[in-house]
């Protein structure tokens, strides 16, 4: 995409504006304008805000979702001397668990230049009091916008949100809602679409650092995504991709941690033709679950992306690491390890390959059959003799492969072996994260210290249970996790989190049946 202008607008506004109006817009651009930023990838752009002088920065988690690294323009610098820096190194910290909304994090050091964190406002604001958003909406460069507060309190899916007379447009997601004296008050998130400017913002009041997680630990709303997902389908068998790619990108919205969504837009990707974001896609989905047995058909896919790639060598490491994971059932992966041999001219490597991938069934039977002929033409005696000996013992290398596996995978390590895990873990087209937000945020903790009230705890009591039932599902405990979730909906049916364990509940059954 292009490169997002650091531009200064005055946006029309949804209230007359005058001259004083003016004035206020101006002293908040100045007092807040270094604080927001832009957030963007080859997928499209947002908006965030600078939590402190480390890089910390708010934004949507939508805004964030995509696999595809990221890149945040930010005003940095002097007061005096702001100068427009783009930062590379990008870091998604968390995500939280119900609002829609991430931290990110960038590296001071990439241009050593100073950071201006947003200043926060310490109440919510009042209905008909004057506000503005700030952010980088469309192809505009940095925007503000004069508007006034609806509604303080706008009850949408049990969450309360701030309802803003302005005009909101995508790009404007993840910036801040500011007071008059340009402090954030909320998170700009989503435009209603009525006969009037609106849009909707997320309250900062009771947000907190350490209520962010992990993706994998987020609130999902799987209902809705399968919605988007159907539509992506209808959109595909229609010929339309580029209209599935955007049903793709509502259903993550809405379920962000689903490997199996990162897959499918993967696919749609590579039927494009675009096999670096399909790659992107493909990997995030299996750094979110390497070992689901959905995964075994994605290393495969992935491989032969890699081979388009030109990248032969990671194409061979996904490979082995399916073949090493799901010993019993890879007859397709060592269909493609024999053909990739047998192109490297790798001819004991292409016969031992065919040999095995007959011995697990494969579909390609006679195809392999005849590659195994083929290659052991080409083999010296000695070369024979040492594949003869590996063929007798196939059986029980793959028994034992089996246990190995096994073994792995209950040591609670991702990969088989260290050069695949790093291969995915650390693969440049994918935008980085980080395992455990709580000890990456640092210092914003300090921002919203507070005492928790009574009516708070109820809350913290369910989110606690919630994230325990997710390690207990991730950890393949589940009946005591459907437990915990089915005592938290008999003793809290009420709880705005009760729309979540209802998710988790009904996803859980359809997988039984």
């Amino acid at each position: 995409m292009k490169m997002i202008l650091v531009t200064l607008v005055i946006a029309l506004s949804a209230v007359p504006l005058f001259a004083a109006q003016e004035d206020e817009a101006r002293k908040v651009l100045d007092a807040a304008s270094p604080s927001v930023v832009a957030i963007a990838n080859l997928e499209g752009h947002g908006s965030g805000m600078l939590l402190d002088e480390k890089g910390l920065i708010l934004t949507n988690a939508h805004v964030v979702a995509s696999p595809l690294p990221y890149q945040v323009h930010v005003e940095a610098g002097p007061k005096d001397a702001p100068r427009h820096e783009v930062y590379s190194k990008v870091t998604v910290v968390g995500v939280h668990p119900t609002w829609d909304l991430a931290l990110i994090r960038i590296d001071p050091q990439e241009h050593r230049a100073t950071l201006r964190p947003v200043a926060f406002a310490d109440r919510r604001p009042a209905g008909g009091e004057l506000i503005f958003t700030l952010g980088f909406p469309l192809n505009l460069g940095k925007t503000i916008t004069i508007g006034s507060l609806r509604v303080a309190r706008r009850v949408l899916n049990d969450l309360s949100y701030l309802e803003v007379a302005a005009p909101v447009f995508p790009g404007n997601s993840g910036g801040p809602l500011l007071d008059g004296d340009g402090k954030a008050v909320g998170v700009m998130v989503f435009r209603v679409e009525t006969e009037r400017a609106t849009g909707l913002a997320i309250p900062l009041t009771g947000i907190a650092a350490d209520q962010f997680v992990p993706w994998n630990r987020r609130g999902r709303e799987p209902g809705q995504a399968a919605a988007f997902v159907e539509a992506a389908q209808r959109a595909a068998d229609r010929g339309n991709l580029p209209e599935a790619v955007t049903f793709y990108h509502n259903a993550l919205a809405r379920d962000f941690g689903n490997p199996d969504l990162y897959a499918g837009m993967g696919r749609l990707y590579r039927r494009l033709g675009r096999e670096e974001l399909a790659a992107a896609y493909l990997v995030r989905s299996l750094q979110r679950t390497p070992w689901a047995q959905e995964s075994l058909e994605r290393y495969r896919e992935l491989g032969h992306l890699f081979l388009r790639l030109g990248r032969r060598g990671d194409a061979l490491l996904v490979w082995q690491e399916a073949a090493a994971k799901f010993p019993d059932d890879c007859g397709r992966v060592w269909d493609d390890l024999a053909q990739l041999r047998w192109h490297e001219k790798e001819y004991p490597a292409s016969a031992y390959a065919s040999r095995v991938a007959l011995r697990l069934n494969s579909p390609q039977g006679p195809q392999m059959s005849d590659l195994h002929k083929r290659a052991r033409a080409l083999l010296s005696p000695e070369q024979e003799r040492t594949l003869l000996d590996r063929q007798i013992m196939i059986d029980e290398d793959l028994k034992k492969g089996k246990e190995l596996s096994v073994r792995t995978r209950l040591r609670g390590e991702d990969f088989m072996t260290e050069a695949c895990g790093k291969l995915i873990r650390e693969f440049e087209g994918v935008q980085l994260e980080v395992r455990d937000a709580s000890t990456s945020i640092g210092g914003w903790f300090a921002l919203h210290d507070r005492p928790i009230s009574p009516e708070e705890i109820p809350k913290l009591f369910t989110r606690t249970r919630i994230l325990v039932a997710h390690e207990l599902l991730g950890m393949g405990i589940r009946d005591r996790a459907v437990s915990a979730l089915q005592d938290l909906l008999l003793h809290f049916p009420e709880r705005p989190e009760a729309w979540e364990v209802r998710g988790i509940l009904s996803e859980l059954k359809k997988k039984e049946e």
